[in-house]
């Protein structure tokens, strides 16, 4: 994702499915001087106490609870990155398209697309210029 964003402007970072907030954190480290708001579903879960501690000397990040179908379409902004953890499959590519459709994002990232599913062979039919972390010319492109 970071190298995908790599001299883009955009102006605030939306992740969908925050867990233990290990992603988040990333995040948070790498865009020191970008807005990242994390939205978890459940507010009840034990991954709860774990993110906040994690993530508490963060003040660039902004923890919200709530359905992200729903959430992130409602406080979705011109100029903005989403990444979805959360839901996966086909859930997660409905939102991906609904909030390319906004025009509002600049980029939007899936996680956990594997290969040989039903919903890799979609993206793969519907939209071939998509780049998967399993690819091996990114590893090449991006290494150190």
């Amino acid at each position: 994702m970071a190298a995908c964003l790599e001299g883009i402007n955009f102006d605030r970072i939306l992740e969908s499915g925050r867990a233990r907030g290990q992603s988040t954190l990333l995040l948070a480290k790498f865009f020191p001087n970008v807005e990242i708001v994390s939205i978890e579903y459940d507010k009840n879960s034990p991954d709860v106490l774990v993110a906040n501690e994690r993530l508490k000397n963060y003040k660039n990040v902004k923890l919200l609870f709530g359905d992200s179908m729903s959430v992130i379409p409602r406080i979705l902004e011109a100029n903005e990155v989403v990444i979805i953890d959360g839901p996966k499959t086909f859930l997660a590519v409905r939102l991906a398209l609904k909030l390319l459709a906004s025009k509002k994002v600049t980029h939007v990232f899936i996680h956990d697309v594997s290969q040989n599913t039903p919903c890799r062979d979609f993206l793969n039919i519907f939209f071939p210029e998509a780049i998967y972390s399993d690819y091996r010319g990114l590893a090449e492109i991006t290494h150190i």
